[in-house]
């Protein structure tokens, strides 16, 4: 993410014959109480009415311990052209912790239309980062400050935004991307499409292009500029896009301002504060049939916390408490569960835990086998499993004299003259889904007579 908040370095694209930033400076702030200058007084030093070749100059003062980097008069004029008025160096002196200067730009006619112009807002910065935006509402002790250029022509071969929309959310937190979808007539390429947001405290922001979203009808080109709210930067409160700076790949641009007429509609959103809370842990066995635990960690007082378990990554059906008995499909994967804090007032948190080891089968329950019937030739023995995991399914061998008898699998046994003088025992095999297969062997019957 990058804030325009200082509008340090003066790198990026041309609008209306000004340089707008590219990269600038991005202070860090929560509450937001930044060690900042401030714009005492500021007037305008030159003529009410200019033309092509003069020079705008603006006069202020500044209260800053530090040295200014920056000292920038933001004009807007006819046609939504913006233009800076950047500090004139040479110019600047102190006394104590009071700067004076200037700050000017040249009129161009080739950019320039015809018509009134006024100060937005100053854009400050000191050498140690530190920035500010004053806006110009005319209050104390800040004049309003205008000025009228005549003489000029501009028609540029320019492109035109002729829609555009808010593509998320209405109320955003920290991590969130904000999304504007736009179509723009152009017949070249575009290089820029940033949506410039306002915010509380004089943040501003830019939602730049998404390169990949771009696709192309005839002129008509359509895609989406995005940002990320950062917790650091972007107090909570109320947004809105001021405006939209476009830019082809043959330098022309235009600066699209949001005034909520045809065909553009006011782009407003909110930022809220998400509630705080850490990253959950799972306790417990990683085997079949055991019991896991999330343990959700430390949150904000008064959230409510709801869980949800997963296993290979898709969400388990009806598991949604904190804690979890393990299933057969859950064997040879990992489990992760994830904690959603809710808050009135607030933006809800989703923190998910790291995953489990990987599940191992369970211990099947394993009973012991029997043998009813009579050890005589011509009787009929059977075998008696004795109690298993619930679902486990059998396979049997039988043994004369602990030799395999051949195609005896089945849980009878038929006896025959073969068998006569020999001690029977059948081996039983319980299997079971997600259960380590165990095999279990019957004592010897008499001898069959």
């Amino acid at each position: 993410m990058r804030t325009h908040k200082a509008l340090a370095a003066l790198t990026g694209m041309v609008v209306w014959g000004v340089l707008i930033a590219t990269a600038y400076a991005s202070p860090a702030y929560a509450g937001v109480d930044l060690d900042r200058p401030v714009v005492t007084a500021a007037s305008r030093a030159s003529a009410a009415t200019v033309s092509s070749g003069d020079t705008v100059k603006f006069r202020w003062t500044v209260e800053e311990a530090s040295a200014l980097t920056v000292v920038e008069f933001w004009v807007y004029g006819p046609q939504d052209r913006i233009f800076r008025a950047r500090e004139d160096s040479s110019s600047i002196t102190r006394s104590g912790s009071t700067l004076s200067g200037t700050s000017s730009i040249t009129v161009d006619a080739k950019t320039w239309p015809a018509g009134d112009y006024r100060v937005d807002f100053i854009a400050l910065q000191d050498d140690a980062g530190n920035s500010t935006d004053t806006r110009y509402n005319g209050g104390p002790p800040l004049k309003k400050l205008t000025f009228a250029v005549t003489g000029t022509k501009v028609d540029l071969d320019r492109p035109v935004v002729t829609a555009a929309s808010r593509a998320s959310a209405a109320t955003v937190s920290s991590g969130d991307t904000v999304k504007f979808r736009w179509t723009v007539e152009e017949a070249s390429a575009l290089t820029v499409v940033e949506f410039w947001v306002y915010g509380p405290q004089d943040r501003i922001f830019r939602a730049r292009e998404d390169s990949s979203s771009i696709t192309r009808s005839g002129s008509t080109l359509s895609g989406t500029s995005s940002i990320t709210v950062d917790a650091k930067t972007w107090p909570a409160g109320d947004y809105r896009v001021d405006f939209i700076a476009l830019q082809d790949d043959a330098g022309n641009s235009t600066d699209t301002r949001y005034n909520g007429g045809p065909p553009l509609k006011k782009l407003t959103f909110a930022v809220t504060e998400r509630v705080s809370g850490s990253r959950p842990a799972i306790t417990g066995t990683a085997r079949l049939g055991a019991t896991l635990r999330a343990v959700p960690g430390t949150w904000m007082s008064g959230t409510t916390l709801s869980y949800q378990w997963f296993s290979r990554q898709k969400a388990i059906v009806g598991a949604t408490k904190a804690t979890y008995v393990l299933a057969p499909s859950d064997v040879g994967a990992t489990v992760t569960v994830r904690v959603t804090g809710t808050k009135s007032g607030y933006a809800s948190r989703l923190e998910t835990s790291a995953p489990s080891s990987t599940v191992a089968p369970g211990v099947l329950s394993a009973g012991s086998p029997s043998i009813s019937g009579t050890a005589k030739v011509g009787a009929t023995l059977i075998a008696k499993t004795g109690t298993w995991t619930s679902g486990s399914k059998f396979t049997y061998q039988w043994y004369a004299d602990a030799m395999k008898i051949r195609k005896a699998t089945g849980s009878t046994l038929k006896l025959t003259s073969s068998h006569a003088g020999k001690r029977i025992s059948v081996k039983v095999t319980g299997a079971n889904t997600g259960y380590t297969t165990t095999s279990k062997t019957s004592s010897k019957t008499e001898r069959v007579r």
